[in-house]
């Protein structure tokens, strides 16, 4: 979906130290608000902002303020949404500890166990009498849907919801199984969506251990839908039908739980550096090194230009790198109006999976990330009047 610049993004390419990023509230309330309309129809969805995607306090801010939950996946992302406000909040996660999980149910959460190992020793350790779990199901879908996503023994997530051990293991420790948490990776159109789905709607009708669910967690990967209008009302068409089947099937109410990330955030997010260095490798090709790495920080990103200071009218190819002693440190060769030394370029979208999932090579401090809400530019503590 394309988006419009505020100009003041576009105003602090002179003035912000760099290397920076800035988060645009605005861009992301539109999100927001966008997949609220769109899923206006669902009874009881609720919405939670999957966490990794950006762990920023003032963009956390942003989410609570808007009523969001949280999905997250480690304590350090719980600690953060517990801190922002966020509720509710959901977890799963393949590594957590008995320790951990504890952890979680004493904060009121249900944990959605991802395997069956964690299962089972959180069981044998245990001291909480508390038998409500969560449930991290694998998908097996049709092989015509799955060339290009992770489901099935593709993937190392979740367990078998056909697994007799684990209707065993239910069955043998009085558990109750209240939530279904399902995830495939980005769903690339409604197909797949209705596949899923169906597929979720097939195990809570075939396994009498999943007559006590409550809610069901149809995971994040809605970026590529939202490239395509008719997608979306397709696929959100599908999960009101799907919603209203299942609860007439187990006579109340469900939950719906989606877990955006990117989607929300990504176009948000605005990256400023300067260049330190341009040498000529060709007439028609400079090399240039800027202060921020693009091994540090894309290693899922890949925004593009949006604009640069130069002043020079002749256009040629700039190899771009980042500062580091790393000979790949490399983000792309644009063709450019040529630039010099101090010149600066502005580059979109990176607000999501950048600075929650740097790298660290040579200490290289993180850009420094602000918000810019209401045309104010704020960090955590402080709020930059326009000059």
């Amino acid at each position: 979906m394309e988006i419009s610049v505020n100009k003041e993004i576009i105003r602090l390419i002179n003035t912000i130290e760099t290397p920076a990023i800035v988060y645009d509230a605005d861009i992301i309330k539109y999100f927001i608000n966008k997949l609220r309309q769109d899923t206006l129809n669902i009874p009881n969805l609720e919405i939670c902002f999957a966490v990794k995607a950006n762990r920023n306090p003032l963009v956390l801010k942003v989410m609570r303020e808007a009523n969001l939950g949280a999905d997250i996946a480690s304590i350090e992302e719980l600690n953060v949404a517990i801190e922002a406000g966020l509720f509710p909040i959901y977890c799963t996660s393949p590594g957590f500890s008995h320790e951990q999980i504890e952890n979680i149910y004493n904060h009121s959460i249900i944990f959605d166990f991802d395997n069956l190992s964690q299962l089972k020793n959180w069981l044998f350790k245990s001291s909480l009498k508390n038998r409500k779990i969560g449930l991290r199901i694998r998908p097996y879908l049709d092989k015509k849907y799955t060339d290009d996503i992770t489901v099935g023994e593709k993937s190392r997530f979740g367990i078998n919801p056909a697994s007799e051990e684990l209707h065993e293991i239910i069955k043998n420790n009085n558990l109750l199984v209240e939530q279904l948490h399902v995830h495939i990776g980005e769903k690339k159109n409604s197909l797949v969506f209705k596949e899923l789905l169906n597929y979720i709607e097939t195990i809570i009708n075939t396994f009498d251990n999943f007559k006590d669910i409550k809610k069901i967690n149809l995971g994040g990967g809605y970026d590529h839908l939202y490239a395509n209008a008719s997608e979306v009302r397709n696929s959100w068409d599908a999960v009101e039908e799907f919603s209203e089947n299942i609860s007439r099937r187990l006579n109340r109410d469900i939950k719906i739980i989606i877990e955006p990330g990117s989607l929300l955030t990504n176009a948000s997010g605005f990256l400023y550096s300067e260049v330190k260095a341009s040498d000529e490798l060709s007439p028609e090709c400079q090399r240039i090194i800027l202060d921020s790495s693009a091994f540090n920080l894309l290693s899922w990103a890949k925004p593009k230009i949006l604009l640069s200071t130069s002043k020079s009218a002749e256009k040629i190819i700039h190899k771009i790198y980042g500062p580091t002693c790393f000979e790949y440190d490399y983000f792309f060769s644009p063709a450019l109006n040529k630039l010099g030394i101090d010149d600066r370029i502005l580059m979109h979208p990176v607000g999501a999976y950048v600075s929650g999932i740097n790298r660290n090579l040579h200490g290289l401090q993180n850009p420094k990330e602000y918000l810019l809400i209401s045309n104010k530019l704020m960090d955590y503590e402080v709020t930059y009047e326009r000059k």
